[in-house]
């Protein structure tokens, strides 16, 4: 799979590249914000990170209860929706930016392997978030007495989420880093090696 996603890469241009990472990011600047107001509307009372990452089936039911007393259920609910297009935005992101960092390595160097390879792992974030918000649902059918493993599993998948977030901006940045130094190398002459330290 490696191998054929760098023969797609080698017949993208940078520019071409550039843009689709650029595009995606306006998608998912939109989404984000988007999603923010929905999520401010349904007046949840703790931030979703805290939400997410709780492990705890009280606090959830808790924060359930304030959205069925201030009539605010249904604008969560809708919440989870638009996230699925936030979802969309994020691993068009990644991956595309990802795909950008690997186009801009030489072949050669082990670092342009391993981009490729970040870009296909960087998926595994949007695809927990989808995960999350279908655990998501299955709570707010019972939103007062759903069962607590179902909280357990929707703060995992949240956790891996984020932990995935993570890593796809540490490698795009990492990858951007090996990029500027092969050019820098190329650029005063001296040639690109295989292996070009022990870190890459």
């Amino acid at each position: 799979m490696l191998n054929s996603l760098s023969n797609i890469v080698s017949k993208l241009s940078v520019l071409k590249l550039a843009i689709f990472v650029l595009l995606a990011f306006t998608f998912n600047l939109a989404a984000s914000e988007w999603l923010n107001a929905s999520y401010i509307s349904s007046m949840f009372p703790v931030p979703y990170y805290e939400a997410q990452l709780s492990f705890d089936h009280l606090k959830l039911k808790a924060w359930y209860a304030v959205l069925i007393s201030k009539g605010t259920l249904a604008n969560y609910v809708q919440t989870q929706h638009i996230d699925f297009i936030f979802i969309v935005s994020v691993l068009l992101l990644h991956f595309f930016a990802l795909l950008f960092v690997a186009k801009l390595i030489p072949s050669k160097v082990k670092w342009h392997r391993f981009a490729l390879m970040a870009a296909l792992l960087s998926t595994i974030a949007p695809l927990s978030d989808a995960l999350e918000n279908v655990l998501s649902y299955l709570m707010l059918l019972n939103p007062l007495n759903f069962s607590s493993y179902l909280a357990l599993l929707y703060s995992s998948f949240a956790a891996i989420k984020f932990a995935f977030f993570v890593f796809a901006y540490a490698c795009v940045i990492a990858g951007l880093a090996v990029a500027l130094y092969c050019w820098a190398k190329k650029r005063f002459g001296l040639k690109v090696q295989t292996q070009v330290s022990n870190y890459l």
